[in-house]
């Protein structure tokens, strides 16, 4: 009875230690030293008495005390005495005193090396890295931020579309993703996905893409494709190749991959101009480049 309510009480902190967001010190300490579940139960005991402010001769840091925790009969604790012999995994953050018990036996009591105590009382939180996209998109003006509302499943659409989107939405499960990874379909963890929406004006598009970044759990770079063009020779080839890097550093920069929503990109996807004038020539080589970089694109 007492062995099931272990484990119910294991379980319970195991879940509220996913949950939680703090830096756990003894997380990696216990990685650092590779120490096995009995012998972080032992280090726990001796942390207790540490921050119980008991003496060193207090009867719960003796080898017996401790191994009782660990072992529920004479001989599982036999065997658990090797844990605290010398070489053992554990004796690298605890120490031991021998002294003189009332029955005249020399008895060992156990503490945390100062070194060690000391990292887990002034340890410092680690800073995370990630960086919010709002910070970073205030030095520049070619992406809009759009955090969407809505969902696929509040979007009506042809049944057609529904499913493929759907499937593309599956590879976020971890059984999808290493079936395509077995099959050589796909390399890394990351939903890879080059979508065109076409239709007439007002049937939706923009709202569709919105929904699946939604669905995605992701934040939207939009961008009009209408600004890329220019007047100066050169200028608007270059300002296919900028949506593209921008959004390369932002995602390094923040951790994170938004959806890259390319607005009125049908200018770039119509057929070549066949013609010699200069613009026919620039039309026809910014759209090269806009495939290209498409091509090469890794996300969505």
């Amino acid at each position: 009875e007492i062995k099931n309510q272990i484990k119910l009480y294991e379980k319970h902190i195991k879940e509220r230690l996913k949950k939680s967001k703090f830096y756990n010190v003894l997380a990696d300490i216990f990685k650092e030293y590779n120490l096995e579940h009995k012998e972080q139960i032992i280090f726990l005991a001796l942390l207790k008495e540490e921050y119980a402010l008991s003496n060193e001769s207090s009867i719960s840091r003796e080898m017996n005390s401790l191994l009782s925790l660990i072992s529920e009969n004479d001989l599982e604790r036999h065997k658990n005495k090797k844990l605290l012999q010398e070489n053992a995994p554990l004796l690298n953050l605890i120490e031991y005193d021998e002294y003189l018990n009332a029955f005249g036996d020399i008895s060992k009591s156990f503490f945390i090396i100062d070194e060690i105590l000391q990292r887990i009382i002034n340890f410092e939180p680690k800073q995370s890295k990630k960086i919010k996209i709002e910070s970073v998109l205030k030095d520049q003006d070619i992406f809009e931020l759009i955090e969407p509302s809505t969902d696929i499943n509040d979007i009506i659409m042809p049944e057609n579309t529904k499913e493929l989107l759907e499937n593309i939405l599956k590879q976020q499960d971890k059984k999808v993703l290493e079936r395509l990874h077995s099959w050589g379909i796909k390399s890394n963890k990351n939903i890879e996905a080059k979508i065109i929406f076409y239709g007439p004006a007002g049937t939706g598009k923009t709202m569709s893409a919105l929904a699946m970044a939604k669905s995605m759990k992701k934040s939207v770079l939009s961008f009009d494709c209408s600004k890329i063009l220019s007047k100066w020779v050169g200028e608007s080839e270059q300002n296919v190749r900028k949506i593209f890097d921008t959004y390369k550093n932002i995602v390094q920069t923040c951790k994170q991959s938004p959806i890259l929503l390319l607005n009125e990109a049908d200018q770039f996807l119509s057929t070549r101009v066949d013609g010699s004038s200069g613009s026919d020539k620039m039309h026809n080589q910014m759209q090269n480049i806009f495939l290209e970089q498409i091509e090469r694109f890794s996300g969505v």
